[in-house]
Protein backbone atom coordinates (compact mmCIF):
# COMPACT_ATOMS: atom_id res chain seq x y z
CA UNK A 1 0.00 0.00 0.00
CA UNK A 2 3.30 2.13 1.28
CA UNK A 3 4.88 2.07 -2.20
CA UNK A 4 1.33 2.32 -4.47
CA UNK A 5 0.56 5.10 -2.30
CA UNK A 6 4.75 7.05 -3.55
CA UNK A 7 4.29 5.44 -6.78
CA UNK A 8 1.22 7.94 -7.16
CA UNK A 9 2.22 10.58 -5.52
CA UNK A 10 5.15 10.91 -8.31
CA UNK A 11 2.86 10.10 -10.75
CA UNK A 12 0.59 13.41 -9.83
CA UNK A 13 3.87 15.17 -8.46
CA UNK A 14 2.35 14.98 -5.00
CA UNK A 15 4.99 16.03 -2.46
CA UNK A 16 3.45 14.88 0.94
CA UNK A 17 1.61 11.39 1.69
CA UNK A 18 0.72 9.80 5.42
CA UNK A 19 1.04 6.98 6.56
CA UNK A 20 -0.94 5.32 9.24
CA UNK A 21 -0.02 2.52 11.30
CA UNK A 22 -2.81 0.91 13.50
CA UNK A 23 -2.07 -1.92 16.39
CA UNK A 24 -4.07 -2.73 19.34
CA UNK A 25 -2.80 -4.18 22.22
CA UNK A 26 -3.67 -8.11 22.77
CA UNK A 27 -6.03 -9.39 25.36
CA UNK A 28 -3.95 -10.42 28.43
CA UNK A 29 -0.94 -8.20 27.81
CA UNK A 30 -0.76 -7.47 31.33
CA UNK A 31 0.29 -11.27 31.97
CA UNK A 32 3.37 -10.46 30.41
CA UNK A 33 4.65 -8.06 33.38
CA UNK A 34 4.51 -4.88 31.09
CA UNK A 35 1.79 -2.27 31.59
CA UNK A 36 -0.62 -1.08 28.89
CA UNK A 37 2.01 1.69 28.08
CA UNK A 38 5.00 -0.29 27.99
CA UNK A 39 3.48 -2.35 25.54
CA UNK A 40 1.94 0.80 23.16
CA UNK A 41 5.48 1.51 22.82
CA UNK A 42 6.97 -1.93 22.14
CA UNK A 43 4.45 -1.76 19.41
CA UNK A 44 5.60 1.89 18.20
CA UNK A 45 8.96 0.95 18.18
CA UNK A 46 8.87 -2.27 16.11
CA UNK A 47 6.54 -0.41 13.51
CA UNK A 48 8.60 2.27 13.09
CA UNK A 49 11.61 -0.05 12.63
CA UNK A 50 9.50 -1.80 9.91
CA UNK A 51 8.63 1.32 8.67
CA UNK A 52 12.41 2.79 8.25
CA UNK A 53 13.35 -0.79 7.01
CA UNK A 54 10.95 -0.49 4.06
CA UNK A 55 11.94 2.97 2.95
CA UNK A 56 15.17 1.67 2.49
CA UNK A 57 13.93 -0.10 -0.59
CA UNK A 58 11.12 2.48 -1.68
CA UNK A 59 12.17 5.58 -3.61
CA UNK A 60 10.75 8.19 -1.63
CA UNK A 61 13.53 10.87 -2.42
CA UNK A 62 10.41 12.89 -4.05
CA UNK A 63 8.01 12.61 -1.52
CA UNK A 64 7.55 12.98 1.96
CA UNK A 65 5.92 10.41 4.03
CA UNK A 66 4.83 11.62 7.29
CA UNK A 67 3.65 8.25 9.27
CA UNK A 68 1.38 7.91 12.64
CA UNK A 69 0.97 5.21 14.47
CA UNK A 70 -1.94 4.49 16.72
CA UNK A 71 -3.68 2.03 18.62
CA UNK A 72 -7.34 1.39 18.04
CA UNK A 73 -9.44 -1.94 18.29
CA UNK A 74 -12.19 0.09 15.42
CA UNK A 75 -8.95 0.46 12.82
CA UNK A 76 -11.70 1.69 9.77
CA UNK A 77 -12.71 4.13 12.38
CA UNK A 78 -9.52 5.66 12.96
CA UNK A 79 -8.72 5.49 9.95
CA UNK A 80 -11.93 7.13 8.65
CA UNK A 81 -11.09 10.47 11.16
CA UNK A 82 -7.48 10.58 9.88
CA UNK A 83 -9.01 11.12 6.42
CA UNK A 84 -11.21 13.59 7.30
CA UNK A 85 -8.61 15.22 9.44
CA UNK A 86 -5.46 15.47 7.23
CA UNK A 87 -7.94 16.33 4.28
CA UNK A 88 -7.24 13.05 2.40
CA UNK A 89 -8.36 12.71 -1.16
CA UNK A 90 -7.49 8.96 -1.54
CA UNK A 91 -7.14 6.01 1.06
CA UNK A 92 -4.85 3.01 0.27
CA UNK A 93 -5.28 0.58 2.60
CA UNK A 94 -3.46 -3.23 3.35
CA UNK A 95 -5.52 -6.02 3.18
CA UNK A 96 -4.72 -9.27 5.47
CA UNK A 97 -7.43 -10.56 7.30
CA UNK A 98 -10.73 -12.58 5.72
CA UNK A 99 -13.85 -10.47 5.99
CA UNK A 100 -17.37 -11.76 4.92
CA UNK A 101 -16.49 -12.29 1.12
CA UNK A 102 -13.15 -14.01 2.21
CA UNK A 103 -11.46 -11.51 -0.30
CA UNK A 104 -10.60 -8.83 1.84
CA UNK A 105 -10.25 -7.75 5.76
CA UNK A 106 -13.12 -6.39 7.40
CA UNK A 107 -11.39 -3.33 7.61
CA UNK A 108 -11.39 -2.99 3.99
CA UNK A 109 -14.78 -3.42 3.60
CA UNK A 110 -15.77 -1.09 6.21
CA UNK A 111 -13.79 1.28 4.82
CA UNK A 112 -15.12 0.81 0.94
CA UNK A 113 -18.74 0.90 2.10
CA UNK A 114 -17.94 4.24 4.54
CA UNK A 115 -15.51 6.19 2.98
CA UNK A 116 -16.70 9.18 1.29
CA UNK A 117 -13.38 9.23 -0.96
CA UNK A 118 -11.98 6.84 -3.52
CA UNK A 119 -10.09 3.76 -1.47
CA UNK A 120 -7.67 1.69 -3.14
CA UNK A 121 -7.36 -1.92 -1.45
CA UNK A 122 -4.07 -3.62 -1.61
CA UNK A 123 -3.47 -7.21 -0.66
CA UNK A 124 -0.26 -9.56 -1.16
CA UNK A 125 -0.48 -11.32 -4.23
CA UNK A 126 -2.02 -14.76 -3.36
CA UNK A 127 -3.79 -13.99 -0.45
CA UNK A 128 -7.40 -14.04 -0.10
CA UNK A 129 -7.40 -16.98 -2.56
CA UNK A 130 -8.98 -19.68 0.54
CA UNK A 131 -12.67 -19.22 -0.55
CA UNK A 132 -11.96 -19.66 -4.04
CA UNK A 133 -9.50 -22.41 -2.78
CA UNK A 134 -12.51 -24.20 -1.46
CA UNK A 135 -14.73 -23.46 -4.42
CA UNK A 136 -12.92 -24.65 -7.34
CA UNK A 137 -10.58 -27.01 -5.62
CA UNK A 138 -7.10 -26.74 -3.74
CA UNK A 139 -4.88 -26.16 -7.15
CA UNK A 140 -5.43 -25.16 -10.80
CA UNK A 141 -4.90 -28.83 -12.01
CA UNK A 142 -7.13 -30.16 -9.17
CA UNK A 143 -10.04 -27.62 -10.57
CA UNK A 144 -9.02 -28.53 -14.11
CA UNK A 145 -8.98 -32.31 -13.14
CA UNK A 146 -12.67 -31.95 -11.49
CA UNK A 147 -14.38 -30.38 -14.71
CA UNK A 148 -13.13 -33.21 -17.17
CA UNK A 149 -14.76 -35.65 -14.50
CA UNK A 150 -17.65 -34.11 -14.51
CA UNK A 151 -17.91 -33.68 -18.13
CA UNK A 152 -16.68 -37.74 -18.69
Amino acid sequence: ALDMGIELAKDYRIKKIFGLHIFYLPLGYSRTGMTGMDCVEMFRSEAERKFENLSRHLHISDVEVKMDYMVSRRPAKMIRKMARKRGCDLVIAGAHGLGSLGLLGSTAENLISTLKIPVIVMKKKGSGLKLLKQLLGNTPKEFESNLLEEGK
